[in-house]
């Protein structure tokens, strides 16, 4: 069974490469890497799926680059209640956004 990964992230559109080098780079070591597609109308069916996502993952990888928008503040939250794992990489002048002070230091 391969190690799964849910990831979050809050990027610049010009960052958006990134995420699914992850996922490239992942799936090269047998990791099977999630990445939600962001800026889809949030339709209940697609939150539906990120949940289950979530839940099937054995960890969060949280990659904030920009200010965190409704759609990933909610995926961390319902990690977070999950009892995820959650691994935050965050741009040192985000750090004290509200939502990150719930994760493990």
């Amino acid at each position: 069974m391969a190690f799964r990964v849910f990831l979050s992230y809050s990027l610049d559109p010009a960052e958006l490469a990134l995420a699914w080098r992850l996922q490239t780079l992942a799936a090269a070591h047998g990791i099977e890497m999630y990445v939600p597609q962001h800026g889809n109308g949030g339709a209940a069916a697609g939150a539906a799926t990120v949940q289950q996502a979530i839940d099937r993952a054995d960890c969060v990888l949280a990659i904030i680059t920009t200010a965190v928008s409704q759609i990933v503040q909610h995926e961390l939250r319902y990690a977070l209640k999950r009892q995820k794992l959650v691994i935050p990489i965050v741009r040192t002048d985000l750090a004290g956004h509200p939502l990150l002070a719930g994760f493990a230091e």
